[in-house]
């Protein structure tokens, strides 16, 4: 899709309309999601991931600062902030540093590799400041797998895949970290993680057209 091919300067990125756009359709699956992880979050959680998510959504859809970004580095820094504030809690600030992170990593003009790479740094700083690895049922094993795909060589639908394939494996994983880590074993099983679902379905909707 446009919103992950090259785009100009800093200050005059011609893809902007189809990143906003992208942007749009994130902020809706976010919002558009809420009940349904607040579902799964009830059982492993504190039944409040869905709201998390939404406000971090309605927060980034109302964002003057996002739609006045003119660049995809500059729209996700501001992303992080404002994303960040609304959601509050360790969602919120484990997001604020990834996309701070993709941010710090983007030059002007990026290609898909260096869009590739800028996750994965996003990713290893969530995994440094939230103590986290693939394996503990959290947003992480969605989002491992996508930047591993997309590293070695794999398409966005084969990186789309892979994230939702480590969301599935989630159903089966104790959760080691956040909230769910408290909850006995047993009554995880069969549940995917919330923040691995969210990171999938938003991940879906500025997918779409892949």
């Amino acid at each position: 899709p446009c919103f992950f091919k090259a785009g100009a300067s800093l200050t005059a990125d011609k893809n902007m309309e189809s990143v906003r756009e992208a942007i749009e359709r994130a902020c809706t699956a976010a919002i558009q999601s809420r009940d349904a992880l607040n579902n799964l979050d009830a059982t492993i959680g504190d039944g409040d991931c869905g709201s998390t998510f939404a406000r971090g959504g309605a927060g980034v859809r109302d964002s003057e600062e996002v739609h006045a970004a003119t660049s995809l580095k500059q729209a996700l820094a501001t992303i992080a902030d404002v994303a960040g504030e609304a959601m509050g809690g360790s969602s919120g600030a484990l997001l604020k540093i990834f996309f701070s992170a993709m941010a710090s990593e983007l030059r002007n003009d990026p290609d898909r590799d260096d869009i590739a790479r800028a996750i994965t740094l996003g990713v290893s700083r969530i995994m440094l400041y939230g103590g986290a690895t693939q394996g503990d049922a959290t947003m992480l094993d969605s989002l491992i797998p996508l930047s591993e795909t997309l590293n070695a060589g794999g398409s966005w639908k084969e990186a789309l895949a892979a994230a939702a394939a480590g969301c599935e494996a989630t159903k089966a994983m104790t959760a080691k970290a956040g909230r769910a880590s408290y909850v006995p074993g047993d009554s995880q099983v069969g549940i995917s993680d919330p923040g691995a679902t969210a990171v999938v379905l938003i991940l879906q909707a500025i997918l779409k057209d892949t």
